[in-house]
């Protein structure tokens, strides 16, 4: 009987549970309904306002001071994405003498990071380390360097706090297809940088399909990016890479081919001109205004051009044919002749 007065209960119990989620449900449909039709009529409405606006907007005229105030809201737009443009950009150390002008430029733009060698970590950490901005150090020399010697390199660039290593591949080694060797010299790198921003750096302009087989490697073992050289239709090379690596280009010296990248995407971009691209880039932003934005009276009268004797003609045509035929059955002339109303 005990068992059975408990079995009653947990069907009772179920059915009510059944019973609020089946409630609940109903409820959630409906409110995501209604949440719904609210976002399509939210939207409706702001496509009339846009209309509207633009409509409203064609007949406006700005006064002097008004263009002038618009004016200068587009230069400081322009001057803030010149900013942020160059925060992409990396500096390049060459030897240690330039190490106060390099580390100085790099700070003033806020560059994303230095790139420098081995021995131009101790100089250059000093200045940059109150700018935020990274020390990056190349490892190989010139790719041609032993696997092992990279790795020692890669061990004491760690230990000088570098946060960025960028390794040279070997160009003998590309030409010859040894893909598995740079995969194994590569898979070393990574262990070694741990969190470190690790770059792969291709040291000349190479074929498609070699490419194309680097960045494989470089997506499957979580390289950071990879590093080309400045050449038309690179920023193209975005489209085959994978596993999050990123693009980076270095040799640029123009500020058009700068300004193109930054338009297709490029992550970063090395550049040892950049503070004449930053120079260049400013002057064009000052230059930039409203136009022949003058003030207008709305409530003069717009004065047409004099017409042609042709378009006097084929206007008075238009008008006879928009006069309609006389109908004798309908139409009629009513004219007063004395006391009497006649019709005709």
């Amino acid at each position: 009987m005990l068992d059975k007065y408990k079995v009653f209960i947990y069907n009772s119990i179920r059915h009510a549970c059944y019973h609020k989620l089946e409630k609940i449900g109903i409820n959630g449909r409906r409110l995501s309904h209604n949440r719904t039709m609210e976002n399509k009529l939210q939207q409706q409405n702001f496509t009339k306002g846009a209309e509207m606006a633009g409509k409203d907007l064609q007949n406006v005229t700005l006064s002097a001071k008004e263009a002038a105030e618009y004016s200068e809201y587009k230069r400081q737009r322009k001057r803030a994405d010149v900013k942020n443009a160059l925060t992409k950009s990396v500096g390049v150390m060459r030897d240690c003498s330039a190490v106060k002008r390099v580390c100085s430029q790099a700070a003033k733009y806020k560059q994303s990071a230095v790139q420098t060698t081995s021995s131009g970590l101790e100089y250059g950490q000093p200045w940059l380390r109150a700018s935020g901005v990274r020390t990056d150090c190349f490892i190989g020399g010139n790719g041609e360097v032993l696997s092992k010697a990279k790795a020692y390199e890669a061990k004491c660039a760690l230990r000088l706090r570098a946060k960025e290593l960028t390794l040279i591949l070997s160009t003998d080694a590309l030409l010859n297809c040894r893909y598995g060797g740079i995969r194994k010299e590569i898979k070393k790198i990574r262990r070694i940088a741990k969190k470190a921003v690790l770059k792969v750096r291709l040291g000349q302009q190479f074929s498609v399909e070699r490419v194309a087989r680097v960045s494989k490697i470089c997506g499957d073992l979580r390289v950071d990016y990879l590093s080309v050289p400045y050449f038309s239709g690179c920023e193209r090379l975005r489209s085959g890479l994978s596993g999050g690596c990123c693009l980076e280009v270095f040799g640029v010296e123009k500020t058009d081919d700068y300004r193109r990248l930054i338009l297709a995407g490029v992550e970063r971009i090395v550049t040892e001109k950049a503070e004449e691209i930053y120079t260049e880039w400013m002057r064009e932003a000052e230059q930039v205004s409203f136009g022949s934005a003058i003030e207008k009276n709305r409530e003069e009268k717009v004065c047409l051009p004099p017409q042609t004797e042709e378009e006097e003609v084929m206007k008075e045509s238009e008008k006879v044919k928009e006069i309609p035929s006389k109908n004798p059955q309908t139409d009629y002339e009513c004219r007063l002749e004395g006391n009497e109303l006649k019709f005709s």
